[in-house]
């Protein structure tokens, strides 16, 4: 069970949302030495989802954890925010530049979901 723990922290994860309309399928932190055509300067977070409700997804609130090189957890001190539309059922990535954020191993869970027709999805711990 510790390296199942290990494995998934040095993978860069997400913990599940219980009954979350969007799923987290990946996650990770870029430096600055990974460029792209959307963010040329670095650094940058990334996060692949899935829309598992019936309904257009039409913004999204996440919280972050970074994983440092020791295993240390630390709470990112802002949500991330998106509105990126989802279609039911598709997938989609959301990125973000994070000047401070250059660990690569991160942790990423949906807070709240707001659907097209106004209604709401809040994750309750």
């Amino acid at each position: 069970m510790k390296y199942l723990l290990t494995i998934l922290l040095l993978a860069g994860s997400a913990l599940p949302a219980v009954d979350s309309p969007l799923t987290v399928i990946s996650a990770r932190g870029h430096d600055r030495t990974q460029r792209t055509i959307t963010f040329s300067k670095g650094p940058w977070t990334s996060v692949e989802v899935q829309n598992n409700s019936g309904k257009l997804i039409v913004g999204e609130k996440f919280k972050l954890v970074v994983i440092d090189s020791v295993h240390d957890r630390h709470v990112w001190p802002e949500t991330l925010t998106s509105d990126h539309k989802i279609k039911p059922g598709k997938k989609a990535w959301l990125q973000w530049e994070e000047l401070a954020n250059t660990e690569r191993n991160i942790e990423i869970t949906p807070l709240k979901i707001l659907f097209e027709d106004g209604t709401t999805w809040e994750r309750v711990d």
